[in-house]
């Protein structure tokens, strides 16, 4: 078994089946498979059989070995004599495709107020970041346990709200844009959630907006709308039955909504948005939509094919949806909205001018075939 230095004191050990499976056993079982003192009364905390019995089922399905996104034991070397296991730390898998993965640490009452906990967790997430494909750190515990949150707010977490189970509380960490300005770079459409929401709210307090036409008075309402429910907001951006309030035109006027849904653009962070609109039983659209699907992309991201691959991504949605083609429309100046149509397999239907609802003006009609 390899150990890996955290600090002068303090080495972590990946932990193996054979290990987990001596954990399971029992103290002594544990002892014998680290060389290393264990505390009678082991597993501590959150660490407990269940959570083994779950990290022990993670490791089996991935060949047994989770290399540096696995479990890992934390031991003390004493000056003199055997070390002794103080921790156990890891991660309950590698980055998902959004560039999140999750930590869990638990210490052994005669180890806490040592700083054992800040060293461990400390230098696995520091381990973590390493990874280009990092961009969050996620951790859960409960609002009973100002200890682990005390670590978690040294190392720079911040409170994300409320995780799935009663009473637990969500923390967060995320690679400081500075050191990764440019993202993992690798495209994918996220359904909002909780997890993401963040980042939305953050983009739209930055002056962007997800609304080409209606621009920040769309993203002032939106930030008001997530400020008084923020799930009901949520749930308002996946609406394949039609089920939310009719929409407002630039001119004030209401029309029936269609069913759609709003994906966001993620490439380890946000990018921006693309929606998708749709009329049951067909490829035609009413009068007062300009086209199926619309995207915007977020300033300080744009010129990287964001949008492109975005869009790319989007149009087997619709093939599954029964349409045959989409539509989409830009303005006769905005050159980079049409690369992105004509990358994707667009070509020019028509010139055309806006209804009155969104202002007259002259506009550029695009189809994409399915």
């Amino acid at each position: 078994m390899a150990l890996s230095e955290i600090s002068p004191r303090l080495r972590s050990i990946a932990a193996d089946l054979a290990a987990l499976d001596a954990e399971l056993a029992g103290p002594a079982a544990l002892a014998a498979r680290l060389d290393a003192e264990v505390p009678a009364d082991w597993p501590p905390g959150e660490w407990d059989r269940g959570a083994i019995g779950v990290f022990r089922d993670i490791l089996a399905t991935s060949g047994g070995s989770a290399g540096d996104w696995g479990v890992f034991h934390v031991v003390e070397e004493p000056p003199a004599g055997r070390r002794r296991l103080v921790a156990a730390i890891g991660w309950f898998g590698p980055p998902d495709a959004r560039g999140t993965a999750e930590i869990g640490f638990s210490v052994s009452a005669e180890a806490r107020r040592r700083g054992v906990a800040s060293g461990a967790v400390g230098e696995l997430v520091a381990r973590g970041f390493a990874d280009p494909r990092l961009v969050r750190v996620i951790a859960r515990t409960t609002s009973d346990n100002p200890a682990a949150i005390g670590v978690l707010r040294r190392l720079g977490f911040v409170a994300a709200g409320e995780a799935d189970e009663p009473g637990s509380l969500l923390f967060e960490r995320r690679r400081d844009p500075a050191a990764d300005p440019a993202g993992s770079g690798e495209i994918v459409l996220v359904r909002p959630s909780r997890v993401e929401l963040p980042a939305y709210v953050a983009a739209l307090e930055r002056g962007w907006s997800p609304d080409n036409v209606r621009g920040a008075a769309a993203a002032r309402e939106q930030l008001e709308a997530i400020a008084d429910d923020p799930d009901r907001f949520l749930a308002s951006l996946d609406d394949e039955r039609a089920a939310g309030a009719p929409i407002a035109l630039p001119d004030g006027t209401t029309v029936p909504r269609l069913p759609g849904f709003v994906r966001w653009i993620w490439d380890g962070g946000f990018c921006g948005s693309i929606g998708f609109r749709w009329r049951p039983g067909g490829s035609d659209l009413p009068a007062h939509v300009l086209g199926h699907i619309g995207y915007a992309v977020v300033p300080w991201k744009r010129r990287r094919g964001c949008a492109t691959r975005a869009l790319a991504a989007l149009l087997p949605e619709a093939r599954r949806r029964g349409l045959d083609r989409v539509e989409l429309t830009t303005d006769p100046d905005n050159l980079a909205s049409q690369k992105v149509i004509l990358a994707c397999g667009g070509r020019l239907v028509e010139t055309f001018r806006k209804s009155e609802a969104y202002g007259g003006a002259e506009s550029l009609r695009f189809r994409i075939d399915l």
